[in-house]
């Protein structure tokens, strides 16, 4: 058969097919711990500057200065407390179809940084309520859906069955909840594979029911054109679709004085990349 054995989701749906049948794990477990391998030996060395920084983004919050200081040694810190969002009229919510924990690690270091004065003082940082990814949206935190599971727990299947880990179900109660009741939808960096085929189908699902959504958005590297074509494919209506690497995003948001307008996202995005 002509099957991509370079194709993780490929390998994973064969190996995951073997085990249904035969009930024989052990290529499933083989082909998941090699990632697993991968995933956590690549991302030791990873530059985490903008990483942290989508982490400070999506934690929204805004600080000033306390009044309090920790002396150690030479080393002095500074209390800092939250003073409300940074983006007053947003709410961010995150659904992630990576196996890394680059988000999480970097939400945990945001966290310590900003809380050194509290930590040395042996007292609860208030921040924590901001950089906490939770599963359900009435709970303190960032809303964090990880649909493919993870390094640290479980790799996920690219197939209908999520009943194989009960957490996922979370995850994907999650996801939807957060797609019906968005208003924009903004894709970074994801290239839409037809292997990820049901991700199409959890959008249909979630949008149907949806009353709010004003506009979607894609932000990725499209060399051959193939990547835009299939988001067409998938969205009918007030889609925009950006050419561009991750880094001319970050570098648009952290040049921001004031809250981001979403309803001219776009076009303000498309006019800062014709700038550069």
């Amino acid at each position: 058969m002509n099957v991509d054995l370079y194709n993780i989701e490929d390998l994973l749906s064969i190996a995951y097919m073997e085990f249904l049948i035969n009930k024989n794990s052990k290529s499933l477990k083989q082909i998941t711990d090699f990632i697993k391998v991968v995933v956590e030996s690549y991302s030791e060395d990873v530059d985490l500057q903008y990483a942290e920084f989508f982490a400070r983004l999506i934690a929204n919050v805004q600080s000033r200065r306390g009044n309090a200081r920790y002396h150690l040694g030479h080393d002095t810190f500074d209390e800092f407390i939250p003073t409300g969002k940074f983006f007053e009229s947003t709410s961010f919510g995150l659904i992630n179809l990576n196996y890394d924990l680059l988000i999480e690690k970097s939400l945990q270091s945001v966290l310590r940084n900003i809380s050194s004065y509290h930590i040395h003082s042996k007292l609860e940082s208030p921040y924590i309520e901001y950089f906490t990814p939770k599963k359900k949206i009435e709970f303190p935190g960032i809303p964090f859906a990880k649909l493919h599971g993870s390094v640290e727990k479980e790799i996920i299947p690219p197939t209908w069955n999520k009943s194989i880990n009960k957490e996922i179900h979370e995850d994907w109660e999650l996801a939807t909840n957060l797609l019906t009741n968005a208003t924009h939808i903004i894709f970074l960096g994801y290239s839409l594979p037809h292997t990820d085929n049901y991700i199409r189908f959890l959008f249909s699902s979630s949008l149907n029911s949806n009353k709010r959504l004003k506009r979607i958005s894609a932000i990725t590297l499209d060399s051959g054109g193939q990547t835009m074509q299939r988001y067409k494919a998938m969205f009918a209506l007030d889609f925009h679709f950006h050419n561009s690497n991750l880094d001319q995003f970050f570098q648009f948001v952290s040049g921001l004085s004031s809250e981001i307008d979403f309803d001219y996202f776009d076009e303000e995005f498309t006019d800062y990349i014709a700038q550069q």
